[in-house]
C-alpha cells in the first residue's frame, strides 16, 4: 500500500461505444490502488501492461484509458495508456508528460502500449491530469490558465465547468485531478 508520504492519482475513462468500459475503468482503479508504488517509469509501464492483460482476459471488461501517477517529495513516477493526459506546470512553463502515448491503444484491448514518465517536483508546481472530455474540448491555453488559478478548489471547479455545453451537458465524460506541490 501507499506510504503516508506518497500520493497516488489515478484517472480511468471507460471507452464509450462498447460494452464493459465502466467495468474496465473500475477494475483499473482497484488494481492500481492495490499495487505497490512503482520505483521507475518502466515499473509503472509494466503495471499498466499487466492491467491490460487482466482486463483483456475478463469477459465483462471493455477498454479504458488510464493515467496513474505516484508523487513523493522526490518527484513523480507514472504511466498512461489511451488518451487521458497529464501536465506538470509552474508559473512560466507547462510540459505534457503523456505526449508520446498511443491514444487508441487502451487498457483492455490486449494491445495497450503504456508510456511511462517521471519528473522532479518543486514547490508551487501543479500537476494536472484529465480525461479527453477536458483535453479534447478545452484549448490548452485555457486549461493551463485555469489550472494556474490562485485557489486550487476554484481552479478545479473552473476546469470541470470549461467543457460544459450551453445545454449544461458534456460532449464526453470529463474528469480532472489538480495537485499543488507544497513546500516541505
Amino acid at each position: 500500500m501507499l506510504s503516508c508520504d506518497t500520493l497516488c492519482v489515478i484517472l480511468a475513462d471507460g471507452a464509450g461505444g462498447m460494452s464493459g468500459g465502466e467495468r474496465a475503468a473500475e477494475l483499473t482503479l482497484s488494481l492500481v490502488k492495490s499495487a505497490p508504488p512503482p520505483t521507475t517509469a518502466a515499473d509503472a509501464e509494466e503495471l499498466l501492461r499487466g492491467i491490460d492483460a487482466h482486463l483483456d482476459d475478463d469477459p465483462h471488461a471493455g477498454e479504458t484509458t488510464a493515467v496513474a501517477v505516484w508523487m513523493t517529495s522526490a518527484g513523480l513516477i507514472g504511466a498512461s495508456a489511451g488518451d487521458s493526459s497529464l501536465f506538470v506546470l509552474d508559473a512560466d512553463s507547462a510540459l505534457e508528460l503523456t505526449r508520446g502515448q498511443y491514444a487508441k491503444r487502451r487498457l483492455g484491448s490486449g494491445r495497450a502500449i503504456p508510456v511511462g514518465f517521471s519528473w522532479s517536483l518543486t514547490p508551487g508546481m501543479r500537476v494536472l491530469a484529465g480525461t479527453d472530455g477536458l483535453f479534447g474540448y478545452v484549448s490548452e491555453a485555457t486549461r493551463l490558465s485555469l489550472a494556474r488559478g490562485l485557489h486550487l478548489e476554484v481552479a478545479v471547479d473552473s476546469l470541470i465547468a470549461a467543457p460544459r455545453l450551453t445545454s449544461g451537458a458534456y460532449a464526453d465524460d470529463a474528469s480532472v485531478a489538480l495537485v499543488r506541490v507544497a513546500s516541505g
